[in-house]
């Protein structure tokens, strides 16, 4: 959903949160998307979370219901499938959706926990992964001996669209500047006061001024989640846009 003003765009995206993918079937999760595209929304998240229905097979299920809305991931993260993995299924669905997929990325719920204790660092595994997403994606034979992330002489057996987009997904301080230094975009999660987001977009701003940052225009995304009154999920047919969780992006919110 874009507004009418001039640049800088104003964009509406959608999206489902896990509590939502657990109730929904892959099916009703792709009429929704299909519902959003309908609506006018530019983009739909779906999430993923283990042992809740898959979010490629999900993803999958709405490009073949749409054609316009932008699909990504929100989020995926390094560490319970391999960033090979994940390169390998964003750039078969970016090819299936006609270039319509975004990698959303963070560092997880339960796993992060477990590697925060471990002492291993969320910021240094998302970095790495996308090093070696994109690396992927561009066609190259990539030996990658990271830290924490390791890929030995491997590369993609097709073609692909090496520019797809990579959001980082974060609400901590470190997470949002590593955004603003790797990524295309930075969605804010849960955040959706203007104080809020003013602290988020200046974390971004901080990490797009780092040494070595990437040189390009970024969206910063606030994500705010509507609490229903409640516990049950939107009845069938009654799933406006004001019933999902929603995004909002003003993009380029910031620029280098």
């Amino acid at each position: 959903m874009t507004s009418g003003s001039s640049s800088p765009a104003l964009r509406f995206g959608a999206g489902l949160l896990g509590h939502y993918s657990r109730a929904y079937s892959v099916s009703r999760v792709a009429e929704l998307g299909a519902l959003c595209e309908r609506l006018g929304f530019d983009s739909y998240w779906i999430a993923d979370q283990r042992w809740m229905r898959d979010v490629w097979v999900s993803l999958t299920a709405t490009a073949m219901r749409t054609s316009r809305i932008q699909l990504g991931t929100r989020v995926t993260d390094p560490y319970v499938r391999h960033p090979a993995l994940t390169a390998v299924a964003i750039a078969s669905l970016d090819e299936l959706s006609g270039g319509r997929a975004i990698l959303g990325l963070g560092a997880g719920g339960s796993v992060s926990a477990r590697w925060r204790s471990s002492g291993r660092s969320l910021s240094t595994a998302l970095r790495e992964a996308i090093e070696l997403i994109r690396r992927l994606l561009a066609g190259e034979e990539v030996d990658y001996p990271g830290e924490l992330v390791r890929f030995r002489r491997g590369a993609l057996e097709f073609a692909t669209r090496r520019d797809i987009p990579v959001v980082i997904v974060a609400r901590g301080p470190k997470i949002l500047e590593l955004g603003g230094r790797v990524a295309d975009g930075v969605m804010v999660a849960s955040m959706a006061s203007p104080a809020a987001v003013t602290w988020g977009i200046e974390h971004v701003r901080a990490g797009m001024r780092r040494p070595g940052a990437r040189r390009r225009r970024s969206s910063c995304r606030p994500w705010s989640t509507p609490r229903s009154r409640t516990t049950a999920p939107p009845r069938a047919g009654s799933c406006g846009a004001a019933s999902l969780p929603r995004s909002w992006a003003a993009s380029p919110t910031t620029t280098s």
